[in-house]
């Protein structure tokens, strides 16, 4: 990228360029990352470019206020993405990245079953199970069917979505 620096000592700025701001080269990388990576966290982050929290937060805020990315908070996690990510995918991609998603979605290949059955099929306590199959129902990757106990089974939209954006787990 042909980015130059406009402007005097102690007031430089940068031009804008033709995709977009000219951004430094640590910036540009997170954002190449983030684009590759939709929903990853700032510790992670942190982990693969092997950076200090304070610096990958630096770059984050950058591209935040710049409106590169946007973040999605859940829970005590902040997943970040690119510009114009559909709210869909957002949706699904935060519903996969929960733990025991991968898990729940291959087991449930076997049929309905409830959240306690589903638990001890995956090793996961029901108790954390739970939040994820509430992801996955809103994102539509599962049904629940009422009755005495709550059955959970897989959604035919799985599939519709896996040829959209080329990819399912488990």
């Amino acid at each position: 990228m042909d980015c130059r620096r406009t402007g005097t000592l102690g007031q430089a700025s940068t031009q804008e360029h033709s995709d977009g701001p000219c951004l430094p080269p640590a910036t540009r990388r997170i954002l190449d990352l983030i684009a590759a990576t939709p929903g990853v966290t700032k510790s992670e982050l942190c982990r693969f470019l092997d950076r200090a929290w304070g610096t990958v937060d630096h770059h984050v805020h950058t591209l935040l206020a710049t409106d590169q990315i946007h973040a999605h908070r859940v829970g005590r996690s902040t997943h970040l993405f690119p510009a114009g990510t559909p709210q869909t995918r957002v949706v699904w991609t935060l519903a996969l990245r929960s733990p025991g998603a991968a898990a729940a979605l291959d087991a449930l290949r076997d049929g309905p079953c409830s959240a306690t059955a589903l638990a001890e099929r995956v090793g996961h306590p029901a108790r954390k199970l739970r939040p994820t199959l509430a992801r996955l129902v809103e994102a539509g990757a599962l049904q629940e069917h009422g009755g005495r106990r709550t059955l959970f089974s897989r959604s035919p939209v799985l599939d519709a979505w896996s040829s959209n954006f080329g990819f399912l787990p488990a």
